[in-house]
């Protein structure tokens, strides 16, 4: 007598639920155990003041399983919902925890909604997720089970998608900086076109190297040093003709007239001649 009914109570189990993944099986194995056999599940929803929660139906889905019951006698839904942490101890589910729906509206859920879920609960807690579902009758819930062993590889699976997806969108940004530099860089030196290569405003210098401001307090006004390329002014230059062609570019301090014809290899007069020529050459 009891051998068949442990042969029923197997076809059941077997028929109710399709065999599980090797990593799940133990847990799934040990639910199956308990919801499969009428009279153990009685039982167990009895002590924990859910009798008349009847098992109809069983099915598979990608992180588990979802179970249909009835709800027989006075058994409602809210009654369920209220005792969903009991069940999941009924069940023997691996750190169980329920998952809520954050103002969502139970006839607006859908497997997606119930997975995406079940991984942030999984994320914040660790260990299987139930999620305890309305139906179109009210005297049928579903009951979704997340397993642990399920849930963790998919949370995996969205950290490793979503830090690629940051670390494009962090490459995307930086080369669209360097870009705007160099269109930046471009327009201050002209090598976008137009002005041949030449500085803007100052036809006589190439790049932004030839322009090398004074040290600070070495020009009162804020003069420019000017650097000029090899070849412009050489030793053949009278060095007054020289520092009267550096003074009309811009030069009006002494000092650094001096240190212009000084790296040019000219001969630098006093500092009193230079700032004679100054004056002379800007009145």
């Amino acid at each position: 007598m009891i051998g068949r009914l442990l042969a029923r109570a197997d076809q059941f189990i077997g028929s109710l639920f399709p065999p599980p993944k090797p990593e799940v099986s133990h847990e799934h194995n040990r639910l199956a155990e308990r919801v499969g056999d009428p009279e153990r599940w009685a039982e167990i929803v009895s002590a924990r003041g859910l009798s008349g929660l009847v098992l109809g139906a069983a099915s598979a889905w990608e992180y588990g399983v979802v179970l249909r019951f009835r709800l027989l006698g006075k058994l409602t839904f809210g009654d369920v919902e209220d005792k969903a942490m009991h069940l999941a101890t009924a069940l023997g589910l691996v750190r169980a925890r329920t998952m809520g729906l954050d103002g969502i509206d139970h006839f607006e859920v859908d497997a997606e909604t119930i997975a995406l879920g079940m991984i942030k609960t999984h994320r914040k807690w660790g260990g299987s997720v139930i999620f305890v579902d309305r139906t179109d009758r009210s005297d049928r819930v579903d009951l979704w089970i997340g397993y642990h062993d399920e849930l963790a590889p998919a949370l995996h699976e969205l950290d490793t998608e979503a830090a690629s997806l940051k670390a494009a969108e962090e490459a995307e940004k930086i080369t669209k900086r360097r870009e705007a530099e160099r269109a930046r860089d471009a327009r201050m030196t002209g090598t976008g076109g137009g002005t041949h290569g030449q500085t803007v405003g100052i036809p006589e210098f190439r790049n932004l190297a030839d322009l090398r401001v004074h040290e600070p307090g070495s020009v009162p006004h804020g003069t420019a040093d000017l650097r000029v390329h090899e070849g412009d002014g050489t030793a053949h230059t009278a060095p007054s003709q020289r520092a009267r062609e550096l003074i009309d570019m811009g030069v009006r301090d002494a000092a650094a007239l001096a240190r212009q014809l000084e790296r040019e290899g000219q001969r630098v007069p006093s500092a009193s001649y230079l700032r004679r020529l100054i004056r002379e050459t800007t009145s």
